[in-house]
């Protein structure tokens, strides 16, 4: 059995592959699970979190207050044990065998020592490498292994004491592969390899770049260079060993657009959907409601989402517009669902609602660990589910990776109560559910495929010749830190037989790998470098400082690169245009309009046509209500529960505050839970105020207006010239002499609704007058109510004893005023239909837009409301 073994070679594949039984490339935890194999001490793989759980424990039964951690443990009780299991890790693998011949020479020495007692008094600590290795030191001494040869690709001074002692009753070698040049004799390769190796100038060498052994490029983004990379890797030669140091993940997803082989890079991510699921799932637990978490999960990937997926398509677009849990719209929805789902409605709903409406903890006071294993237990179960049933292999893999993160979880949810803490504080939880992802958010998306070439993911991975080397995205890695113990206690240390390498020998050591990959390539080098604003590789330094004249070539050039490019030719922005031509529009048959649709015709087509005719509109999940946007909703629905009330008989404004606290608080929880939030209590009491402020101003226009009836949200249905027509007011009255009156309720933008009046172009106000009309014979007062100013703007002076009459100019009645939108709709009905759709531009009501003397004066338009204002140009109207 030949072996080579690397310090760096566990997880790589730098290697070409080889036809050869016992032969292998194997990095620390390969060896010895190897040797361990051959010795028989084989053992279940340690959990490193049960480790850190276990370590955790005793820390806290040890921590008296005064211990060199305890203040740390306080606040990061995780990520302390994790450290100083690293720590005591490190110190076995260097030598320690768990005390001390000597007193120690500080407390934290001391305090370690103590740990380590009470830690080998207990049984069921699983042993680190450093224990692993004494135990295959003992072994090796008695019985024998079938390796033949070990070669090294390090010094033996490279390594860890307690590896040495294993290496060395082992039948080692060591000759270093990369002491010399390997490129042919006099080009620009052997050149840089020579120059590396002695770090100094030759007055025989050449200098400047002569031939193409030696290729630097850089480029604008990473994404181009993964075009490139992509086409120099499948037109390259075999014997390639390609080296990446980072955005391995993009160039994987180009190789596999481009259709060559992936490399199936491993690169963590762990903002990968399937791994979203318990993170999300444990967050909805928690009060107040996380808006955010529940529009994340309902818009989470079919297969990966638990939800039934017509279920979820309907109840993401009410959580977006009334964010909450258990309003009007969203219980309406659950019941149409029902009843319209077929056999599984019903347990579709209930197991819906198991996973969002289960908010019982206070986000503050944690979360016990039953708790937390009732969630996981639910993850689990769907992620297993999903694994057991679903035939496609990719969206299988992924729900793997969720059911081992989740398993995982679990697993050390039970450790952590077998341990005694039946309490885990939310960050505690974040940090385990951080600890327990970073396995799964490794694995690879792809799967290495036939064809791939030998990679390293750092230099030290190299481990033979190749012909071709390409160095992709050579950025700044992570330089070795210095050590964490102070001079004293390194020299008690080394008095104990415990050696740690020196910060200078660490860096020297780190130099030497960097070179690694230059020092293999035998025919070419090519270096691609992340762009000037990105850190580079100090080796590349090091490089363009032996080789000052070495060209760094733009990949967007083609003429520098040899790489084919079509030219693209620059074309301007399209621009406004007054009016789009589209010949040949044929309309819906049965035109129906709403108030704001007729608004829209009038006064923006083009908008129009986009959004009723051609049916574009745009997402409704991206993002939730808030702002005016929420506060104009919750002010109208606390107006539509507050009109039964009014009408039910008298009320006094104490009743009617009393009504208001109740009413505004489920309110928020049902609809406007994002106000609930952490952050948002400013904003919520600020709400608070001015909703209740305007109904103060609101109730007694309602009882006086409305002493014979008072309806919200009151759906009238009726014709007009253009064809059917609807609308729903958002108060309807009555007085006691049966006189109508409207009120069109507005968070804001009450300096525009006044000028509407002024102007006369209110037209949604004039379509509700239009269809009371036609139901009543009268037509009715109007009026806006600003909510945010608690004002009420109306269009008849003295019938609204509490507004702000608003004079039309030349005092045009209502009935006037329509005749002016029968007008204005026809007028713009013809341009329609002679192929002409006239695109508004910023416009203040009243501009001129070409409009006939008979029509509405032109409305109100501007493009920061229009969602297709870049599909209809860029700039100024032409």
């Amino acid at each position: 059995m030949i072996i080579i073994f690397g310090l760096h070679l566990d997880s790589q594949r730098s290697w070409k592959k080889r036809d050869a039984f016992g032969h292998l490339e194997l990095g620390p935890s390969g060896l010895l699970s190897q040797l361990e194999q051959y010795l028989g001490l084989s053992s279940p793989p340690a959990v490193k979190l049960h480790r850190l759980i276990h370590y955790r424990s005793i820390l806290q039964r040890l921590d008296n207050g005064s211990r060199f951690y305890s203040r740390s443990m306080q606040v990061d009780d995780f990520g302390v044990a994790s450290a100083l299991l690293d720590m005591r890790d490190d110190l076995y693998l260097h030598g320690w065998d768990g005390s001390y011949r000597h007193r120690p020479v500080t407390k934290r020495l001391s305090d370690l020592a103590e740990i380590e007692r009470a830690l080998l008094e207990e049984e069921g600590f699983e042993p680190c490498n450093g224990e692993r290795l004494m135990s295959v030191l003992e072994a090796l001494k008695v019985l024998r292994t079938p390796i033949t040869v070990l070669r090294l690709l390090e010094p033996l001074d490279h390594h860890p004491r307690r590896w040495q002692e294993v290496i060395r009753l082992l039948p080692f070698s060591y000759s270093n592969a990369f002491d010399r040049p390997l490129a042919r004799e006099g080009s620009s390769l052997a050149c840089l390899q020579k120059r590396l190796l002695t770090d100094s100038h030759s007055s025989s060498d050449p200098k400047d770049i002569a031939d193409a052994s030696i290729r630097v490029l850089t480029a604008d983004t990473a994404l181009a260079a993964a075009y490139y990379a992509t086409a120099t890797l499948s037109a390259s030669a075999d014997d390639v060993l390609l080296v990446h140091d980072g955005k391995a993940g993009l160039l994987d997803d180009v190789l596999a657009a481009e259709h060559f082989p992936q490399q199936a890079f491993s690169h963590s991510s762990s903002s990968r959907p399937a791994l979203q699921l318990l993170p999300l799932a444990l967050r909805l637990t928690f009060r107040p409601l996380d808006i955010s978490a529940l529009l994340a999960f309902l818009t989470l990937p079919a297969g990966i989402n638990p939800v039934h997926p017509v279920l979820r398509e309907r109840i993401v677009s009410i959580v977006s517009r009334y964010p909450g849990i258990g309003g009007e719209a969203w219980v309406k929805t659950l019941i149409e669902f029902r009843n319209e789902g077929g056999e599984d409605a019903d347990s579709s709903v209930k197991s819906f609602l198991e996973w969002v409406d289960g908010a019982t903890q206070d986000r503050h006071d944690g979360m016990t660990s039953g708790q937390l294993i009732a969630v996981t237990c639910r993850v689990t179960n769907f992620f297993d589910e999903q694994v057991r049933s679903l035939s496609d292999d990719l969206l299988k893999e992924a729900c793997s990776a969720g059911l081992e993160q989740a398993s995982d979880f679990l697993s050390a949810l039970k450790t952590i109560q077998q341990h005694g803490t039946c309490w885990l504080s939310i960050y505690q939880i974040e940090q385990l559910l951080s600890k327990t992802g970073e396995k799964s958010s490794r694995k690879s998306l792809y799967v290495r495929q036939a064809g791939s070439v030998p990679d390293a993911s750092c230099p030290g991975g190299v481990c033979e010749p190749s012909s071709h080397v390409f160095w992709w995205w050579m950025a700044a890695p992570l330089i070795e830190q210095g050590g964490i113990w102070s001079s004293r206690e390194r020299v008690f240390l080394e008095g104990e037989g415990i050696v740690f390498p020196s910060q200078e020998q660490k860096l020297l050591w780190q130099e030497e790998e960097w070179k690694r990959p230059v020092l293999a390539a035998r025919h070419s080098l090519t270096l691609l470098l992340p762009p000037d604003e990105t850190k580079r590789h100090p080796l590349w330094m090091k490089i363009a400082s032996l080789f000052p004249s070495i060209p760094v070539m733009q990949i967007e050039h083609p003429q520098t690169t040899g790489i084919a490019c079509t030219p693209i030719v620059q074309r301007p922005l399209v621009a406004r245009k007054p009016f789009w031509s589209v010949p040949g529009i044929v309309l819906g048959k049965k035109q129906s309009f709403s108030p704001t649709s007729l608004e829209k015709l009038i006064a923006d087509p083009c908008q129009w046509f986009l959004e009723y005719e051609a049916k574009l509109s745009p997402s409704k999940v991206l993002d939730v209500s808030d702002g005016p946007r929420l506060y104009g909703l919750l002010f109208h629905r606390m107006v539509q529960k507050l009109c039964p009330v009014l009408h039910g008989g008298s009320v006094t404004m104490s009743s009617i505050d009393a009504w208001f606290d109740e009413c505004f608080a489920i309110l928020v929880k049902q609809e406007g839970a994002v106000l609930l939030m952490e952050g948002r209590n400013a904003d919520l009491e600020g709400l608070r105020l001015r909703i209740r402020h305007a109904l103060h101003h609101l109730v007694p226009v309602l009882v006086r207006q409305g002493a014979r009836s008072i309806v919200a949200e009151q759906r009238l249905d009726g014709r007009f010239a253009g064809g059917n027509l609807y609308g729903y007011i958002d108060i309807l009255l009555h007085d006691d002499e049966a006189r109508p009156s409207v009120i069109d309720m507005k968070w804001g933008g009450g300096t525009r609704r006044r000028q509407s009046l002024a102007a006369g172009t209110h037209l949604q106000l004039l379509v509700y007058a239009w269809l009371v009309y036609q139901k009543t014979g009268r037509w009715p007062a109007l009026a806006y109510f600003i909510a945010s100013r608690a004002e009420l703007l109306a269009d008849t002076a003295g019938f609204f004893v509490a507004g702000n009459a608003v004079r039309t100019e030349n005092d045009e009645s209502a009935a006037l005023l329509w005749e002016r939108v029968l007008a204005s709709f026809t007028w713009r009905m013809e341009q329609i239909e002679a192929g002409r759709l006239a695109v508004s531009c910023d416009r203040e009501a009243g501009d001129e837009d070409g409009s006939p003397p008979e029509a509405l004066k032109p409305l109100f338009a501007s493009a920061m409301y229009n969602p297709y204002r870049f599909l209809v140009g860029w700039g100024e109207c032409l």
